[in-house]
C-alpha cells in the first residue's frame, strides 16, 4: 500500500507528479500520508519545485513556492496575462538637483534603461521588499515596494545636474541591492548608472533621508556611451559599450574610487560593432554586420580578449536571400539560469534580420539549435529577455508587440544535443554534423506551440508632469 511506504519513497514520488495539485490531493488520502506532506513546514514540496521549476531560485516557503510558480506556469499556458502603467505620482521624493536649464532641444532618440529586484525579507511568502528604476531622460525614477505586514510604497527622482542636454540622457542602468555584496544594506539602494556624455558611476541612494553618495567612478576616457552590461557572476563584470564600437571591460568588485578598464575590445578597421552582448564575465558576444562572421564569441581574461568562436550566415537555417542585403543582430540574450545551460554564456539567443530568433550552444559544433520565428509578424526584435525557466519574451518594433516564446516548442532542444560521438567531432566543420544534430532534435517528443504575442495598444494614463 502506497500509505505504508518509508518518507523517502513518498519523498521520489513526490519529484515525479505533474502539478501542485496532484502532491495536495496525495495528502488527503490519509492521515499518514499528510503528515508526511506536511512535516517539517511541508518540506516536501521542495523535492517537487526543485523537480519541476529547477532553475528558478525561491525562498524556503515551499508551499507557497509551488502554489505561485504552478499559477503563473498555468496562467502563461492559459494566456491569461494582466499588464498594468507604473506612473510615478507628483509626491514623489525628489533628490539631488531639480531646478534645472536646458541647454538644447532633445536631439536624440528614447534609450532604455530598466531594471528591478525582488527579495524576501520576512518570515511569511508575503513579505518582500521589489524595487523598480529606470531612466527618464537625465532622471533616475525608482519605486520601492514592501508587501507582507509591513506594506508600504515609496517612489523617488534622482536628478544632479543644473544644466542638462540631450548627452546627460540615463542610457544605461543596472540595481545592484540584490547581490550578495550589498544585501545587508537594507536603508539604501545601490546601482550603477551611465550617460550618453560616458559617466558610469556607481551611486548610492538613501530613500529615508532623501541623500546620495558617488562610490565609484569608471573611466571611459572622454568616448560617449551606448549602453552597458553587467554580469551576474560572483565577481561581476561590467562592459561599457561605445558609440565607435569598441568595448571596455572592468572590474567590479574593487575599492577604487576610479576604475580603469582591464582589457578592451576594439573593432577591427573601420567597421564598428553593431550590437554587443556581454554573455558572462569571462565571454562577450558581438554581432559585427559582416557576412563571413556576422556573429563572433570572445574570452575575456586580464590579458585582454581573444577569439573564441564566429558564426557566419552561409551556417545558417536560412534562405540565402534573407539575411543578403544586410547581416543585423537586434538583440542577444544567455540563457545561464535554464536548466539545459552549461558554464556562464555558453547558451544564448540572438535575434536575426530574418525576423528570426535562434538559440546558439557553445558546446555544439553546430551555428545554431533551435530557430523561433512568428510568421504572422515581420518587423524586427530589438529586444530578448529570459522569462521563467521554459519561456523567452521578444519586443518587436512597428506595432509595440511583446511576444513570449515558448523554449519547448517543436523540435524540442535539449543539452544532450551538444554531446556528440568523436567520430562526428572529427568532422565538425562537414554538413554531417549539422544533419546528425537535426536529427537528435527531431526525434525528441515534440509539444504544442505555445508561444503568443501582446498588442500593447491601450493609451497609456497621464504621464508624469514634465520639467521646463
Amino acid at each position: 500500500m502506497l500509505s505504508e511506504l518509508p518518507s523517502e519513497i513518498i519523498y521520489q514520488i513526490a519529484t515525479h507528479l505533474p502539478t501542485a495539485n496532484a502532491l495536495a490531493h496525495l495528502s488527503q488520502t490519509c492521515h499518514r500520508l499528510h503528515d508526511i506532506v506536511t512535516a517539517e513546514n511541508s518540506r516536501i514540496f521542495r523535492a517537487f519545485v526543485r523537480s519541476r521549476f529547477p532553475s528558478i531560485e525561491t525562498p524556503p516557503f515551499w508551499k507557497d513556492a509551488a502554489q505561485a510558480l504552478t499559477s503563473r506556469s498555468r496562467a502563461l499556458d492559459r494566456k491569461a496575462i494582466i499588464g498594468r502603467f507604473v506612473v510615478p505620482p507628483e509626491t514623489a521624493t525628489k533628490i539631488g538637483s531639480h531646478e534645472v536649464i536646458r541647454q538644447d532641444n532633445p536631439t536624440l532618440g528614447y534609450r532604455t534603461a530598466i531594471d528591478s529586484y525582488e527579495i524576501w525579507n520576512g518570515q511569511r511568502w508575503a513579505d518582500r521588499k521589489e524595487v523598480l528604476a529606470w531612466g527618464a531622460a537625465n532622471q533616475l525614477v525608482m519605486r520601492i515596494k514592501q508587501t507582507g505586514a509591513r506594506s508600504q510604497e515609496d517612489w523617488l527622482v534622482f536628478n544632479d545636474l543644473d544644466h542638462i542636454s540631450s548627452y546627460d540622457d540615463i542610457c544605461s542602468l543596472h540595481l545592484l541591492s540584490s547581490g550578495n555584496q550589498y544585501s545587508n544594506d537594507t536603508s539604501v539602494e545601490h546601482l550603477i548608472f551611465g550617460r550618453i556624455r560616458g559617466d558610469i558611476a556607481h551611486l548610492v541612494i538613501s530613500p529615508n533621508e532623501a541623500t546620495f553618495e558617488y562610490k565609484q567612478k569608471f573611466i571611459s576616457h572622454g568616448l560617449r556611451l551606448d549602453k552597458t552590461d553587467l554580469s551576474s557572476d560572483t565577481e561581476s563584470t561590467l562592459a561599457a559599450h561605445f558609440e565607435n564600437g569598441s568595448i571596455a571591460f572592468y572590474h567590479t568588485e574593487t575599492d577604487k574610487e576610479e576604475i580603469e578598464p582591464f582589457t578592451w575590445l576594439i573593432p577591427e578597421g573601420s567597421s564598428r560593432n553593431n550590437y554587443s552582448k556581454l554573455l558572462s564575465s569571462s565571454l562577450v558576444a558581438v554581432g559585427t554586420g559582416n557576412v563571413e562572421n556576422s556573429l563572433c564569441i570572445s574570452k575575456i581574461t586580464p590579458d585582454g580578449v581573444s577569439a573564441y568562436r564566429q558564426i557566419g550566415i552561409g551556417s545558417l537555417d536560412t534562405d540565402s536571400t534573407s539575411l543578403k542585403s544586410k547581416v543585423n543582430i537586434g538583440a542577444i540574450e544567455p540563457l545561464n539560469k535554464h536548466n539545459f545551460a552549461g558554464s556562464p554564456g555558453e547558451v544564448f539567443l540572438t535575434a536575426w534580420d530574418d525576423h528570426t530568433v535562434r538559440l546558439h550552444d557553445l558546446r555544439s559544433p553546430s551555428p545554431s539549435e533551435v530557430s523561433y520565428k512568428d510568421a504572422t509578424d515581420l518587423n524586427p526584435i530589438y529586444s530578448l529577455h529570459a522569462f521563467g525557466h521554459d519561456r523567452f519574451l521578444a519586443g518587436a518594433g512597428g506595432e509595440a508587440v511583446v511576444k513570449i516564446f515558448d523554449l519547448r516548442m517543436c523540435n524540442t532542444y535539449s543539452y544532450l544535443d551538444a554531446q556528440i560521438s568523436t567520430s562526428q567531432s572529427q568532422s565538425t566543420q562537414t554538413p554531417t554534423n549539422t544533419k546528425a544534430n537535426t536529427n537528435l532534435r527531431t526525434n525528441a517528443k515534440p509539444r504544442p506551440k505555445k508561444g503568443f504575442s501582446m498588442f500593447l495598444s491601450y493609451p497609456p494614463p497621464p504621464t508624469f508632469p514634465q520639467q521646463t
